[in-house]
């Protein structure tokens, strides 16, 4: 009696197991390109809870992601992949390389640092969540459906190469004029005396140097050469103590100085010379060598005093960027099309739940 309770238990248990496993990976899709592949509902609703956690984690506005949007995600994914096998597109390890190479580049242009390879690598691992491997399996993918698209959508990608004409750049800069402005600008030259991790007496020692610099200045000595003998500030020191444009807006200036001290260099006139002043930094003797007004720039004025961009360059790049991403985006969808024409695909709607 006993064995068969036993037996009918095991019996129940293995029953009720392979019917749970049964329910939870019920296929929602079937793809056959090139072979038959199938999506299970276990991994619809795992790649769907992904995308969501990843959508919220990155605060992303809108309606949330449908499970059948992901599954279209899921379909196109296997389509591209077999798409890929189908016309034997090959990478090789110094293309997946070169790409790493450009990403660090990329990176390092943004954050306006310098990484060492391993800096890199660690960066990538923690930020991202994966290994190093599967880092570099991920960027041969992207190179392989990029290889694709370009094989197959070739005309329509060389679509979104045609620059923009003078009419669309006119037309761009009209409707959006107030966005091209430039706030209060001034440029000055500093001879300035460093106070950074000096003692109470050496900080007095540093106002008498300053003061002493004021004296020959009045006396006559020219703006340069005391910049030359005098200034703690390696960078203008030999450009005359140009310390560059500031804008009225940037605060990054009033952190590191003090906002009285860049509120006196706001108060100044074109050509003034101040008396010495004081910031968290140490003591400054100012000239003032350019004050520009607040306006709207046109469309031949440089984006800010600095730069040799121009707006007109700065809207064609815009609209430029804009016409290779459409055109790339129109490339992928049609070639997407055709390749779901190509194959077998199967939606069972009544298993996405």
């Amino acid at each position: 009696m006993k064995k068969t309770v036993c037996t009918l238990l095991i019996l129940i248990l293995i029953t009720g197991a392979l019917g749970a496993q049964t329910l939870l990976d019920k296929q929602v899709a079937s793809v056959n390109l090139i072979k038959p592949e199938r999506i299970s509902q276990l991994q619809l609703n795992r790649q769907h809870s992904q995308i969501e956690a990843m959508r919220n984690q990155t605060g992303q506005p809108g309606t949330p992601v449908t499970k059948q949007q992901v599954l279209e995600l899921m379909i196109s994914e296997i389509l591209v992949n077999q798409g890929i096998e189908k016309e034997k597109i090959t990478v090789t390890r110094n293309e997946v390389n070169e790409s790493v190479a450009q990403q660090k580049a990329s990176v390092e242009q943004q954050n306006s640092v310098t990484l060492t390879d391993a800096q890199f690598r660690n960066a990538v691992t923690q930020q991202m969540g994966l290994s190093w491997d599967d880092y570099l399996a991920q960027i041969e993918v992207q190179l392989k459906q990029q290889k694709l698209l370009l094989k197959l959508k070739a005309d329509v990608i060389a679509q979104g190469e045609t620059p923009p004409t003078f009419t669309e750049i006119d037309n761009f800069y009209r409707k959006n004029r107030s966005q091209f402005t430039n706030p209060d600008i001034i440029r000055f030259s500093h001879i300035f005396i460093s106070t950074d991790e000096l003692s109470s007496q050496e900080k007095t020692q540093a106002r008498n140097r300053a003061d002493e610099v004021y004296r020959k200045l009045q006396n006559g000595s020219s703006f340069e050469s005391l910049v030359a003998e005098y200034s703690d500030d390696t960078r203008s020191r030999y450009r005359g103590g140009d310390a560059g444009y500031l804008a009225i807006n940037d605060t990054r200036p009033a952190q590191v100085f003090g906002q009285s001290f860049v509120d006196t260099l706001f108060g100044m006139k074109e050509g003034e010379t101040s008396r010495v002043l004081t910031s968290f930094r140490g003591y400054h003797i100012v000239r003032l060598t350019e004050y520009r007004d607040a306006r709207i720039l046109s469309l031949n004025d440089t984006i800010t005093p600095d730069s040799n961009v121009t707006v007109r360059d700065y809207i064609s790049q815009g609209l430029s960027s804009q016409k290779r991403q459409q055109a790339m985006e129109a490339a992928l969808e049609e070639m997407i099309n055709d390749l779901r024409r190509q194959a077998e695909v199967t939606i069972y709607s009544e298993n996405i739940n």
